[in-house]
């Protein structure tokens, strides 16, 4: 028997290195202010909440951040919850 060595079969590339996630440190070294993480992605770091250059998840500030919590996001759900209830209920007694 003979051995076959054939390209098609066989791949030669070499395996994915690694995410350089470093790249996507963009913190000053004098910066004293909040930054914020990706929870994902490792080495995400950014001076303003603009999403994560990786996967695209909202930024979260690094620690426990001084001051009132932000609830820009549960007020905006909260309003179009209320707004979608107010064209609902009319239309459920409608189709009843």
């Amino acid at each position: 028997m003979s051995s076959h060595d054939h390209s098609c079969c066989h791949s030669q590339t070499e395996p994915e290195a690694p995410h350089d996630h470093g790249k996507y440190d963009r913190v000053p070294a004098d910066y004293d202010g909040v930054v914020y993480i990706c929870p994902m992605c490792e080495g995400v770091r950014d001076v303003r909440n603009a999403g994560c250059p990786v996967c695209g998840m909202a930024l979260e500030p690094e620690g426990v951040a001084p001051g009132e919590e932000d609830t820009s996001e549960l007020d905006d759900m909260t309003r179009r919850f209320w707004i979608s209830v107010v064209f609902t209920v009319p239309l459920f007694f409608i189709a009843m």
